[in-house]
C-alpha cells in the first residue's frame, strides 16, 4: 500500500500523509489513520520524502508535521488558513514542504 490519503484513507474528507524514506526502510504517518508513529522521527532538510495532502488547512499540516518529526515550519500569515490538496514525490524534505509553501526553520529561527 502506498503512503497516500487515496490509499490510506480514503474516505477522509480531509488527510495528511508523510512518508519518511530511509535507506533501511520507509515510515508512513497519516492524520487519518491508527498507523502508530514512533515520536518524533528527527529529519534532515535533505532526508526523502513523499507528501500526500487532500483539503487540509497549511496551519493544520504543518502542526502534524512537526508533532512528526519536531521539525518547526515557517508559515506566510496570509496562508495559514489555505486549504491545500496535492501529492509531492519522492524529494527532500525541503523541497517537499517548499511546494507546499512552507520552509523549514534554522534552529536559530525556530528559539523565537
Amino acid at each position: 500500500m502506498a503512503c497516500t490519503c487515496d490509499d490510506v484513507c480514503p474516505s477522509a474528507a480531509q488527510c495528511g500523509c508523510l512518508e519518511i524514506i530511509k535507506p533501511d526502510g520507509s515510515h508512513c504517518c497519516c492524520d487519518c489513520s491508527d498507523i502508530p508513529i514512533t515520536l518524533p522521527i528527527k529529519l534532515k532538510a535533505e532526508d526523502q520524502v513523499a507528501i500526500s495532502v487532500r483539503n487540509h488547512e497549511l496551519v493544520e499540516f504543518a502542526e502534524y508535521v512537526h508533532r512528526v518529526t519536531g521539525e518547526e515550519l515557517l508559515i506566510p500569515v496570509t496562508q495559514l488558513r489555505k486549504r491545500v490538496t496535492m501529492n509531492v514525490a519522492r524529494t527532500s524534505f525541503a523541497d517537499a514542504v517548499g511546494q507546499l509553501g512552507l520552509v523549514v526553520a534554522d534552529a536559530d529561527e525556530s528559539a523565537y
